[in-house]
């Protein structure tokens, strides 16, 4: 009976320190001690551009390969001993050590086909983090799906699966790729993991996602569904009774929400401040504010997130020019506003006002910074480089980001991107690739001035440098 134990621990610890045999690589296998974010953390900021550095096939699919082999020979030793050890102990197999993988759909190799690159609306319903029906989270038993780093072509993901409360039982996957084919679908080659999207038309924070196969469960019946796990916001009130459009959209963006709470502060710090006839005049002008909101930021029952990133923007001006003079006149970001923080030592990448007005862009806060600013208006730039993996070999892309906001407020985003040093011609790499895996297009601007407006001439300067032709440079809403 010694005997017979020995053999099933030995057994049980080599599939636990060699994970290839539940489909996980050993470099990519993980164990923790506790629940949430894993080692290597729980993703980027919603407001901030992780660039990822994805490693080469080639290297994936040697860890890999070492690994099957490992699990090819536990399969032979169980193939060999289990039939004895059964007869012997004449009981059924104790429950595993670990959150492994019980029986579940599995898809036969096939390949993930074409690639499909996305809008910029509609690949953002993707990231979060995303729990296994079932999952008692609070309990310190989970299934926990994780998806960042999501841009056009795809996204980066994990798993994590605990089945024991206590303990370091905890399985992480590792990080994964996937590439969409289609807004709701997605693929991932090795292994071959397919992904599907659901999405509540009255509600977009109501989304399942449905994933198969799984690569770990914390139960013996899994789920191949996962619910989005709504993230609660601190905004300026309770985003557990929102119930508009705007509410909702508020409370489902970190950026929005963090724009919504500062102007509820400054709001509340002014109106204790203040005499009472001027306090009286701020709170009839924050009501008429709060209608001019939901009035222009609403169509039917959707809200427009830029709409309420660029209105909260000017009401976070407005309310700090009357705590503090100094940052100018007037109701609204401008680049009077903008250089006076400049001036004072702030980062515009950190400041709420800045980010809300250059919204969807978002700079990241790693990049090299640079800024000029004139009588006609204030430009404020960064850049930045990353490797990507474009097959046959690693290109290193530099990202510009561009803000112009002039003396009237009129705003001007450039998102530039190109490889670093020109492509060899016989590289190999096909153009339609490249800019997939850059994660974005080459030049993407956008304004709220009219689609015929010329450029500013500080942009049209900017736009040149980069070899650009600012009369061929489209793309503004």
């Amino acid at each position: 009976m010694r005997l017979v134990i020995s053999l099933r621990g030995f057994i049980r610890r080599l599939e636990r320190r060699m994970p290839g045999i539940c489909g996980h690589s050993a470099a990519e296998h993980h164990v923790s001690s506790a629940p949430g974010p894993s080692p290597h953390g729980a993703g980027k900021p919603s407001e901030v551009l992780a660039r990822q550095i994805r490693r080469p096939p080639g290297a994936r699919r040697r860890t890999e390969s070492v690994g099957g082999g490992r699990a090819r020979a536990i399969r032979a030793l169980a193939f060999v001993f289990m039939p004895i050890l059964g007869f012997a102990q004449g009981a059924p197999s104790e429950q595993p050590d670990s959150a492994a993988v019980p029986d579940s759909e599995t898809i036969e190799p096939s390949g993930c086909g074409p690639a499909t690159a996305l809008q910029e609306g509609e690949y953002g319903l993707w990231e979060g983090e995303w729990v296994m029906e079932g999952s008692k989270v609070a309990d310190n038993v989970y299934s926990i799906l994780r998806i960042r780093a999501v841009d056009s072509g795809g996204f980066t993901y994990e798993t994590e699966c605990r089945d024991i409360p206590y303990g370091p039982n905890a399985v992480w996957s590792g990080e994964k790729q996937a590439r969409f084919q289609g807004s709701l679908d997605a693929c991932s080659p090795e292994p071959e993991t397919r992904f599907r999207l659901g999405v509540d038309p009255d509600d977009r924070h109501a989304r399942t996602l449905e994933m198969k196969p799984l690569q770990c469960s914390h139960t013996d019946t899994p789920s191949n569904h996962f619910v989005y796990r709504r993230t609660v916001l601190r905004a300026g009130f309770d985003c557990a009774r929102a119930g508009t459009p705007v509410e909702h959209a508020i409370c489902g963006n970190e950026l929005i929400a963090r724009g919504d709470f500062e102007a509820s502060e400054l709001y509340r710090e002014l109106r204790a401040s203040l005499p009472e006839d001027r306090a009286q005049e701020l709170r009839t002008g924050q009501r008429a504010w709060l209608r001019l909101r939901n009035d222009r930021c609403t169509s039917g029952e959707v809200a427009d997130e830029t709409c309420l990133a660029h209105i909260y923007a000017d009401r976070l001006v407005a309310l700090a020019r009357l705590a503090e003079p100094h940052l100018g006149d007037g109701d609204g970001f401008d680049s009077t506003y903008a250089l006076a923080r400049i001036v004072g030592g702030a980062d515009l990448r950190l400041d709420t006002a800045a980010r809300l007005a250059m919204y969807p862009l978002r700079m990241d806060p790693a990049g090299t910074v640079d800024w000029q600013a004139g009588p006609d208006g204030l430009l404020f730039e960064q850049s930045y480089v990353d490797t990507r993996v474009v097959w046959p070999a690693d290109v290193d892309f530099r990202y510009s980001d561009m803000l112009y906001v002039d003396r009237d407020g009129m705003v001007w985003t450039i998102e530039h991107t190109a490889t670093a040093e020109p492509l060899h011609p016989d590289s190999g790499i096909k153009p339609d690739r490249l800019w997939l895996e850059a994660g974005r297009d080459p030049l993407t601007v956008r304004t709220e001035a009219e689609s015929d407006a010329p450029y500013p001439p500080r942009v049209a300067r900017w736009l040149d440098e980069r070899g650009v032709s600012s009369s061929n440079a489209d793309g503004h809403w």
